[in-house]
């Protein structure tokens, strides 16, 4: 069935941005030496939902939409004037579609590959700390682009922007400060992982532990 131009269409229904209330009341449980399965469980899958949303819609943009009626992958050209069409019968155009997602951060960009790791693990982890170190290490993930500093990619955004509600990209920084200080829970179980950064680009030591051998 076709679709009106200009009109935010009901057949996409992309994931909100997960909570930063959820995402504390998940680091002091954890600071306070608890492993509250539920919540890791709501927060994880919040998070497996964006990044779902995420996924979907930079597959768009790049010329691969799966049909919301049927299923198939409908390749299109990503421009304007153009029309999704599946041979279900389905149909958007471009144009339509684009104004489902813009202005809301769903687009995948550099970090893309974080997002894709974090959809496909998470659901497989076995245990309660597999899945809180997923969820650090997703959230403290960048966007890697060239720039004109350096041969190298740099980071140069952090992915939590994509994933995390917040005021402005400044405030999910501060945020994601917050959560990257030492607690006193930490103290008496040092981070086994190496370094990773923080939302400056400098090394930081993950928030969450590695899980002992025996679990």
């Amino acid at each position: 069935m076709s679709k009106i131009p200009g009109v935010m269409n009901r057949d996409f229904h992309w994931a909100p941005k997960v909570s930063q209330s959820l995402i504390r009341r998940l680091y002091v449980s954890e600071a306070r030496g608890i492993l509250d399965e539920e919540l890791i469980d709501e927060a994880g899958y919040a998070l497996a939902a964006r990044c779902d949303s995420i996924l979907k819609v930079t597959r768009a943009v790049r010329g691969v939409l799966d049909c919301p009626s049927c299923g198939r992958e409908v390749r299109h050209a990503a421009r304007a004037g153009a029309t999704i069409a599946c041979a279900c019968g389905w149909s958007i155009e471009w144009r339509a579609f684009q104004k489902t997602y813009r202005g809301r951060q769903l687009f995948g960009g550099a970090a893309v590959n974080a997002f894709e790791d974090f959809h496909r693990a998470f659901p497989a982890a076995r245990t309660a700390r597999e899945r809180i170190l997923l969820i650090d290490r997703l959230i403290h993930e960048f966007h890697w682009n060239l720039t004109r500093r350096s041969p190298e990619p740099e980071a140069t955004r952090p992915a939590a922007a994509n994933l995390i509600e917040g005021k402005s990209q400044a405030d999910v920084i501060a945020f994601l400060d917050e959560l990257s200080f030492r607690t006193p829970c930490e103290e008496s179980h040092p981070p086994q992982l190496s370094p990773c950064l923080d939302s400056t680009g400098t090394e930081r030591q993950p928030r969450f532990l590695v899980a002992d051998s025996s679990e």
